[in-house]
């Protein structure tokens, strides 16, 4: 997912900058802001993990089963809750999914006195309890 050949050879050739590297410089951001755009979203870190799996592409519907370990390391609600990247990977899946037609992904079902039940133009998902 890192180009890390390009970053290598940025570190390389651009850490002494000067105005005659501003051309070499900004073409190595442009290319950076354009493999992050590419590579580094939600959806190809699902797109990522499905190829991994053997399940993407796919022209037939998938149902995943989303589960993710809740709470942090210590079992205590304050200490990490579902976190960014689990987070980043159930949003990159749904958008992922919503392309192909009868595809869901189901995520755990509400905790017993859940107060919140998500809306109707949603995913039904208790992630975010």
């Amino acid at each position: 997912f890192v180009p890390v050949e390009m970053l290598v050879q940025a570190e390389r050739e651009l850490s002494d900058y000067t105005g005659r590297l501003e051309a070499a410089y900004n073409a190595t951001v442009r290319g950076l802001l354009e493999h992050t755009r590419n590579c580094l979203t939600a959806e190809a870190m699902a797109a990522h993990i499905l190829r991994t799996m053997g399940l993407w592409p796919t022209s037939r519907p998938l149902r995943i089963l989303y589960v993710s370990c809740g709470w942090g390391w210590s079992g205590t609600i304050n200490d990490g809750w579902q976190g960014p990247v689990s987070i980043g990977l159930f949003i990159g899946l749904q958008r992922l999914l919503a392309r192909v037609p009868g595809s869901r992904v189901v995520d755990a079902p509400p905790l017993p006195g859940a107060n919140w039940t998500p809306s109707a133009d949603l995913p039904p998902t208790y992630l975010w309890y």
